[in-house]
């Protein structure tokens, strides 16, 4: 802890000078700060029992700093964040200081601060007196009278000599509530104080919904948006907080914004902080749940949510899910036409109501009705896709701060960023969350049974990167999740006599995937796809898993023959969806398997129409993916049957031929696939065999030397009776070879494709 070089300014509140505090990784939970300042901290030791105060108002500073800033030990200090967050503290001395000097805070504390480890925060010290009257506003819905919460406030804030600033936020575990409420401090007299006994508690009604404690939720909560938190400020807060801007330039304001993409990356979230920051009146609609099963019933309902918004203007009105209430009219039946014909009227009539500003949100902007997204209704639609790799580090950074995370599990949360690409903002919350459930059922066994013993302490749990990686196992992107596609954990190491096939799809399809920004650096913009092609049993299939595996990207799967529907446009629709999902949990490698059934030439005069439609849907979802995040890879043995069309450059324009194994490349091969029985062979007898049989195999497939090294261990298992840990000797895989060639030649089955392509 460093002097800021501030002065001393002497006033009534006896400021001290500002001291800048780096503030580091929360080593104690509630109990362990609780039992460092126990024994000094005198005046928590109440009657009421509820300990949760007894650590939410305190933070720990070396002695030194103390002096530092004339304070002493159980004096009180405003702890105030960059982004201007100030919350008031009891100080006292840390028993284990650091070095550097820091700062330790409760959870609560850092909930209420949205700090984040490592950040820099400002300490003066402060003088407080009993303050005469504390008007609070409850942040949940009260179920009793006003008057019976306010005295029980008044025991448990008096007798915790709690600490209130006007815009504080305060916690008081009441008698019906399982969880601390919070109460927003709206005034107090004085505006710095703590509650006496003699305090007059006042409880102001809560406008808020059940439910509306998410209103919380501020800018400092919204991760990876800064973009879009910045043109919401333009486009919402400058109208509310400075309507005269606006005059002043004779332009009218925006009347409402459409935030859309797909679920789960914080269009809501984003909403709800836009109303907590500006401090406008805040109604929130749900879509669905306004319909009514009465005639005219959800008209009226609309028409009082915005009687209600202009009556408390400045107002903000979110629509969550508006495609709910305006379909298109031209779909729909009479009552949704109404419904919507209702929204646009009352649009129409903000034309005089400038401190009303509507917020819709959907993740189907195509199933809204066009008239609701011309310029006079909904002037700006956001897209909000999901998070870059610094933007999950911030949402990650965002969800753990309140999380007892181990020093290695805090540095690795950058790697953890680069590692859950296609996550959206809820994915990365879900991450958070079961990494901590893993950490608790470490402690606490399965089924978390010991949580239930007298006395179970879970006060020293700590998550660690094991719980971290064991939290990325467990989760999917949600796009991905209905798109099931079960990886064989193929690697480049199991796939023998490529080196060149696998060298040119690492520079081709891996780096502009992994490198993108060095790619567009020299005027190279990433290839949107490749084709390989070759003999059925080469290899392409296997490759193209290795692949995925390989880069890391996601994969999405898309079957020749699986994709055609008897039903008109349904086939189109799969392939659209699948590059929709691609684009959606970028990085993707989008693998199209048997191309040449998904794709064959239009020029037949027999081709099927269905086909050429899904030819034609393709070609336009190609050339949509130049230069993305998006790399396609499409597989086939038959290369003259696909449409000419698909295979030029900036499509599918690096085609690489997956050849035959050569004899090196056969010996290759067959070590691979006998690795375990090479490496305790007793002799070289069987690494001679293999030579010999990779000589006697040409124009054999990579598939036909895997099918020859099982049938070895078939003629193993068979000669020792089927007993167990049998080794290959080379006169199984002798035989083996022998009898495969043999058999070919019996059946007549020729060496080459029909077309005349090598086998």
């Amino acid at each position: 802890m460093t002097d800021s070089g501030a002065t001393e300014n002497p006033g009534p509140d006896d400021l001290g000078p500002a001291v800048t505090v780096d503030l580091v990784a929360v080593r104690l939970a509630h109990g362990d700060l609780d039992e460092d300042h126990e024994h000094t901290d005198e005046h928590h030791h109440h009657d009421h029992g509820h300990s949760h105060e007894a650590t939410s108002d305190v933070c720990m500073i070396d002695a030194s700093s103390l002096a530092t800033m004339g304070i002493d030990d159980k004096g009180v200090v405003e702890v105030s964040t960059t982004r201007g967050r100030t919350l008031l503290l009891r100080v006292v001395a840390d028993p284990h200081p650091t070095d550097p000097p820091s700062v330790r805070l409760s959870r609560a504390a850092l909930r209420v601060l949205k700090a984040a480890s490592g950040e820099a925060v400002q300490a003066r010290k402060v003088q407080v007196t009993q303050a005469k009257r504390v008007v609070l506003e409850p942040l949940a819905p009260l179920t009793r009278g006003l008057t019976t919460y306010e005295d029980e406030l008044s025991d448990i804030l008096g007798g915790g000599q709690a600490l209130v600033q006007v815009g504080m936020l305060v916690t008081a575990e009441l008698s019906d509530f399982r969880r601390p409420v919070y109460f927003r401090v709206l005034s107090s007299s004085p505006e710095q104080a703590v509650v006496g006994p003699d305090t007059r508690i006042v409880l102001r009604t809560s406008m808020l919904s059940p439910g509306a404690s998410a209103n919380l939720v501020t800018f400092d909560d919204v991760g990876g948006l800064d973009k879009e938190v910045d043109q919401v400020r333009e486009l919402i807060e400058t109208p509310l907080m400075y309507p005269h801007v606006y005059d002043h330039l004779g332009i009218n304001p925006p009347r409402g914004i459409l935030l859309h993409g797909p679920p789960g990356v914080g269009k809501t979230h984003l909403a709800r902080a836009i109303a907590n920051e500006i401090g406008a009146h805040f109604l929130y609609v749900n879509g669905p749940e306004i319909l009514s099963s009465v005639q005219g019933g959800t008209e009226a309902n609309l028409r009082s949510i915005f009687e209600e918004a202009m009556e408390s203007a400045p107002s903000i009105v979110l629509i969550d899910e508006l495609d709910a209430i305006a379909p298109p009219r031209r779909d729909t039946g009479h009552t949704d036409a109404r419904m919507g014909t209702q929204l646009l009227s009352l649009l129409d009539g903000l034309v005089s109501m400038e401190d009303v500003i509507v917020v819709g949100t959907t993740n189907r902007p195509e199933a809204l009705d066009p008239a609701l997204r011309r310029p006079g209704r909904l002037d700006r639609e956001l897209l909000i896709g999901p998070p870059s790799v610094a933007g999950r580090l911030e949402i990650l950074r965002i969800h753990t701060r309140g999380m007892p995370l181990e020093p290695d599990a805090q540095t690795w949360l950058p790697e953890l960023a680069a590692l859950t690409h296609g996550y959206t903002g809820a994915d990365l919350v879900n991450l958070a969350r079961e990494a901590g459930l893993h950490a608790l059922r470490r402690h606490a066994g399965p089924g978390l049974r010991a949580l239930a013993a007298s006395g179970h302490d879970t006060a020293h749990v700590l998550v660690t990167q094991d719980d971290l990686l064991h939290a990325l196992g467990q989760t999917k992107p949600s796009a991905l999740r209905e798109a099931v596609v079960n990886s064989p954990g193929v690697y480049w190491s199991d796939i023998a006599g490529l080196d060149d096939v696998i060298q040119h799809l690492k520079d081709t399809v891996v780096m502009p995937l992994l490198h993108p920004q060095a790619f567009l650096d020299v005027g190279l913009s990433s290839s949107s796809g490749a084709m390989l092609h070759g003999a059925s049993g080469t290899g392409k299939t296997m490759l193209a898993m290795a692949l995925a595996e390989e880069s890391g990207a996601n994969v999405v799967v898309v079957n020749g023959p699986e994709i055609f529907s008897k039903w008109l446009g349904q086939s189109e629709e799969a392939i659209r969806d699948a590059f929709q999902l691609a684009r959606q949990s970028a990085p993707t490698i989008l693998i199209l398997d048997q191309l040449d059934a998904m794709a064959p030439r239009r020029t037949s005069d027999s081709a099927n129409p269905a086909s050429q439609r899904v030819v034609n849907q393709l070609l336009i979802e190609l050339d949509s993916v130049q230069g993305g995040q998006v790399a396609v890879v499409a597989l086939t043995n038959r290369p003259e049957l696909v449409d000419p069309a698909l295979l030029r450059p900036g499509r599918l324009g690096t085609r690489i031929h997956v050849p035959l194994p050569d004899t090196e490349g056969r010996a290759a091969i067959l070590r691979t696939k006998l690795a375990a029985f090479l490496e305790v062979a007793t002799d070289t007898e069987l690494d001679s065999v293999v030579d010999e049989v990779a000589a006697r195999t040409e124009g054999l497939s990579g598939a036909d030397l895997a099918a020859i090294c099982d049938a070895a261990r078939l003629n193993a298992l068979h000669e020792s009776g089927f007993a167990r840990n049998v080794a290959v000797t080379a006169k199984h895989l002798d035989a083996a070879s022998r009898h495969y060639v043999d058999q070919q030649i019996a059946t007549e089955i020729p060496l080459t494709d029909p077309q005349g392509a090598d086998r």
